[in-house]
């Protein structure tokens, strides 16, 4: 749910998808709730503006 409230101000920002994505994984990542590595996170979030 949180991750989707997420997205959705990102698309009222009229942000990139590839933001919003990136957002998205960050925030499954601090639940601990994810099946993606952790180090897949840092680097999306270095390529995009927040």
């Amino acid at each position: 749910m949180e991750a989707i409230e997420v997205r959705t101000v990102f698309s009222n920002h009229e942000q990139s998808p590839i933001q919003a994505i990136g957002f998205r994984i960050a925030v499954f990542n601090l639940d601990g709730d994810n099946e993606l590595p952790a180090g897949n996170v840092p680097d999306l979030l270095k390529s995009e503006q927040f």
